[in-house]
């Protein structure tokens, strides 16, 4: 009885413990609105003043989402960063020949790894299709195709 009492107790104590702790929650991480391309655009021209916009793409640049548009000017050509959920400028740098020619490279890499990844994943799906259909199921089997349970009384024993 005595031992019973003792149990009971740290029952007791233990889930009022756990019921006195607070919960540990994640912070709750509200997704902001990405801005359009003709919103980024718009924010741009109003930022960079007599800018012509030569190409504009929503990319991942240093781990992070930006608007990434190529502006000429008079000073020539400048790469231009946007914050993708506010429009500010994130970052201006002039754009030269042999930079902007090593971005196109990589750019190239990109897509071409990506293609090849997407072929690999295709090959992948209809190799599992193809295996799938002409693996029959243990119901398409005939009953003498499958196994004889041990339940089966045998011939003989």
């Amino acid at each position: 009885m005595k031992q019973t009492a003792i149990a009971t107790a740290l029952l007791l104590a233990a889930v009022s413990a756990f019921a006195a702790a607070p919960a540990k929650q994640k912070p709750v991480r509200l997704a902001l609105p990405v801005l359009t391309k003709a919103q980024a655009s718009a924010a741009l021209r109003t930022q960079v003043k007599g800018a012509k916009i030569l190409e504009s793409e929503l990319e991942k640049e240093a781990g992070q989402l930006i608007w990434s548009f190529d502006v000429e000017s008079k000073s020539g050509i400048t790469e231009v960063w946007l914050n993708p959920h506010t429009g500010a400028v994130i970052k201006k740098q002039a754009e030269s020949a042999a930079r902007e020619k090593r971005e196109m490279m990589g750019e190239k890499r990109e897509r071409r790894a990506a293609a090849k990844n997407e072929r690999r994943e295709e090959a992948r799906e209809s190799a599992a299709r193809k295996k799938s259909a002409t693996a029959p199921s243990p119901m398409q089997l005939p009953a003498s195709a499958l196994p004889a349970s041990s339940s089966q009384a045998k011939p003989g024993h």
